[in-house]
């Protein structure tokens, strides 16, 4: 599996520099981008020196270099706007002047300041957050990375002193732990299975992780990582400085898994949190995994929201619905480079 993976990334690598050095990409990104949008998704931007140190699937992480040559390339060919601008253009129905780009970021992570902020300002460049308003300040870690830490920790310590977790692993998540070693391949391993229990309910996922964490090592050091979120604080300095904040909900909850109530007090409520924070009204909506269906969307609207966003890939014109706005993940392993970058841009990965 790992050596075709390699073989494909070779491949789109192949591919992207040939259109890259014989000026194709340049005429599909005219072509795709007349007058319209493509709105980037961008979750984490890590240094490479941590890179190990964190537990979020790779899907949603880029190095901060990546990144930095990400936002040259872009104010070389495309045309970085606000929210505010592209909230005008949807309501209007006003057409994008060519090769126009938002920049987003979901989740709000602790590095979304520390790394991506400064890169921003160095250049100039507008972008919106979305935060998961529950989260900000508090240290709490999602789930996701909770449990890979929790599992990944679990290889370093005898198979007799992990018996409980292991057969927990095999029965929710299809993880053989006594198949793994505490290195890279093994952590990428727990990632990938971790990452498919998305489709799990909120109960399951919360009774694995109760069950794990009571298994788990006494020793096993609960702050000692880098998988937190924005402070408040850190919130109201990016708002000073070209950045929006929108709603992620407040527990970053996959709404179309649990109770409609619920769901629509997560829309409404973090709006009302983001507000009163900065004294600016909230616009802009991100799903969680991007999952929605009419009724959340019809709870996104009603709540006064002029703008949602999804994961579906693609581009964006302004008689698009703007409750169910197109975005294109960005992580390392798909635009690791300046022709990747702009392969995914204009549609070819």
């Amino acid at each position: 599996m790992l050596e075709s993976h390699k073989l494909r990334q070779s491949a789109r690598r192949w591919i992207a520099n040939v259109l890259y050095w014989t000026g194709a990409l340049n005429l599909l990104l005219r072509f795709r981008l007349r007058k319209r949008a493509i709105v980037l998704m961008y979750h984490r931007v890590v240094p490479r020196r941590d890179l190990n140190r964190i537990y979020s699937h790779p899907g949603i992480v880029i190095e901060t270099g990546t990144f930095e040559s990400h936002l040259q390339t872009l104010r070389r060919y495309l045309r970085v706007i606000s929210l505010d601008e592209f909230e005008r253009r949807m309501i209007a129905g006003q057409p994008f002047r060519d090769r126009t780009c938002l920049i987003t970021f979901d989740d709000g992570w602790q590095d979304n300041f520390t790394e991506a902020f400064p890169l921003l300002v160095r250049y100039g460049l507008p972008a919106a957050i979305f935060l998961p308003v529950g989260f900000v300040g508090t240290g709490r870690r999602f789930w996701q990375e909770t449990l890979s830490d929790l599992l990944f920790h679990a290889l370093t310590l005898p198979k007799s002193d992990r018996q409980g977790i292991s057969e927990l692993a095999v029965s929710k998540l299809g993880l053989d732990l006594d198949e793994l070693i505490p290195d890279e391949t093994g952590k990428a391993r727990i990632q990938e299975k971790v990452s498919k229990a998305k489709a799990l309910s909120e109960h399951e996922l919360q009774s694995i992780l109760d069950k794990v964490s009571a298994e788990s090592d006494r020793n096993f050091d609960w702050g000692n990582h880098l998988d937190t979120f924005l402070t408040w604080e850190q919130v109201k300095t990016m708002a000073g400085s070209k950045i929006r904040f929108g709603s992620h909900t407040v527990n970053h909850m996959i709404l179309t898994k649990v109770p409609l109530d619920l769901a629509t007090e997560e829309v409404g409520s973090s709006m009302r949190a983001i507000e009163i924070e900065l004294g600016q009204e909230v616009v802009a909506f991100s799903y969680p995994n991007g999952n929605y269906d009419a009724e959340i969307k019809e709870a996104v609207v009603t709540n006064g929201y002029q703008l949602a966003f999804t994961t579906q890939a693609g581009v964006v014109s302004a008689e698009d619905d703007r409750f169910t706005i197109r975005r294109v993940n960005i992580h390392e392993g798909a635009a690791c480079s300046k022709p990747l970058f702009l392969a995914r841009i204009v549609g070819i990965f």
